[in-house]
């Protein structure tokens, strides 16, 4: 049953147009969100809709989810930093996206202030291939500022926000490379910033989504 209600909400995804590309279709299908919620909620998890984290804040729905990493496009062997990791899946669907050769797996970097939510991912992730400490591993989870970002592994090929903010913080996009994108909640709407120059960004902007806001300070 359970099998059958995951990829009942992988084709439901994929039929309200949210899910598009392959490797993306693929992650949704290996990585199973029930993995990722708490006992109370977990009769909940195929459902589109966002559910509690350990009784705190709202993670994001499914669909939500899956329409911000397709403007993100994780491609096979990049660094990608996620700015809140939340419960670990989101963390664990780039993971999956981003696999590539032995000798270039990629590399999602996640970064999570909130102790318990760290904690969370740390145990949850180990299901997808995290080990604590193994520099190998196509997942690094660190306990810090999110609003800083994490300069010791920029430049980053993309980054994605798991929250919303008000507006972006510069360091964010110094982080990025030339050519890198990021996927931000800000207000209602999703932005997609692409940076085209040292100081040259563009933006595309879709209206509509209320997303849980990203804690500051």
């Amino acid at each position: 049953m359970k099998e059958s209600n995951h990829n009942h909400l992988v084709s439901l995804l994929i039929q309200n147009g949210y899910l598009k590309t392959s490797t993306l279709q693929e992650a949704f299908r290996v990585v199973d969100r029930a993995d990722f919620i708490s006992d109370e909620e977990k009769m909940r998890a195929y459902e589109d809709t966002p559910l509690l984290i350990e009784k705190q804040i709202v993670g994001e729905q499914p669909s939500i989810v899956a329409f911000m990493l397709e403007l993100l496009v994780p491609r096979p062997g990049e660094k990608i930093l996620e700015i809140g990791t939340r419960s670990g899946w989101t963390t664990a669907l780039i993971a999956q996206s981003i696999k590539g050769s032995e000798q270039n797996n990629g590399l999602v970097m996640s970064i999570e202030k909130n102790k318990t939510f760290y904690s969370l991912a740390e145990k949850k992730c180990t299901i997808y291939g995290y080990e604590k400490g193994n520099e190998q591993s196509i997942i690094m989870l660190i306990e810090g500022d999110e609003m800083k970002g994490y300069r010791k592994e920029a430049p980053y090929d993309a980054i994605i926000v798991n929250g919303a903010v008000k507006k972006i913080p510069e360091v964010w996009k110094q982080q990025l490379k030339i050519g890198g994108r990021i996927v931000v909640p800000i207000g209602e709407s999703i932005y997609l910033i692409e940076k085209k120059g040292q100081d040259e960004y563009k933006e595309h902007v879709y209206y509509g989504f209320h997303c849980t806001p990203l804690k500051e300070g």
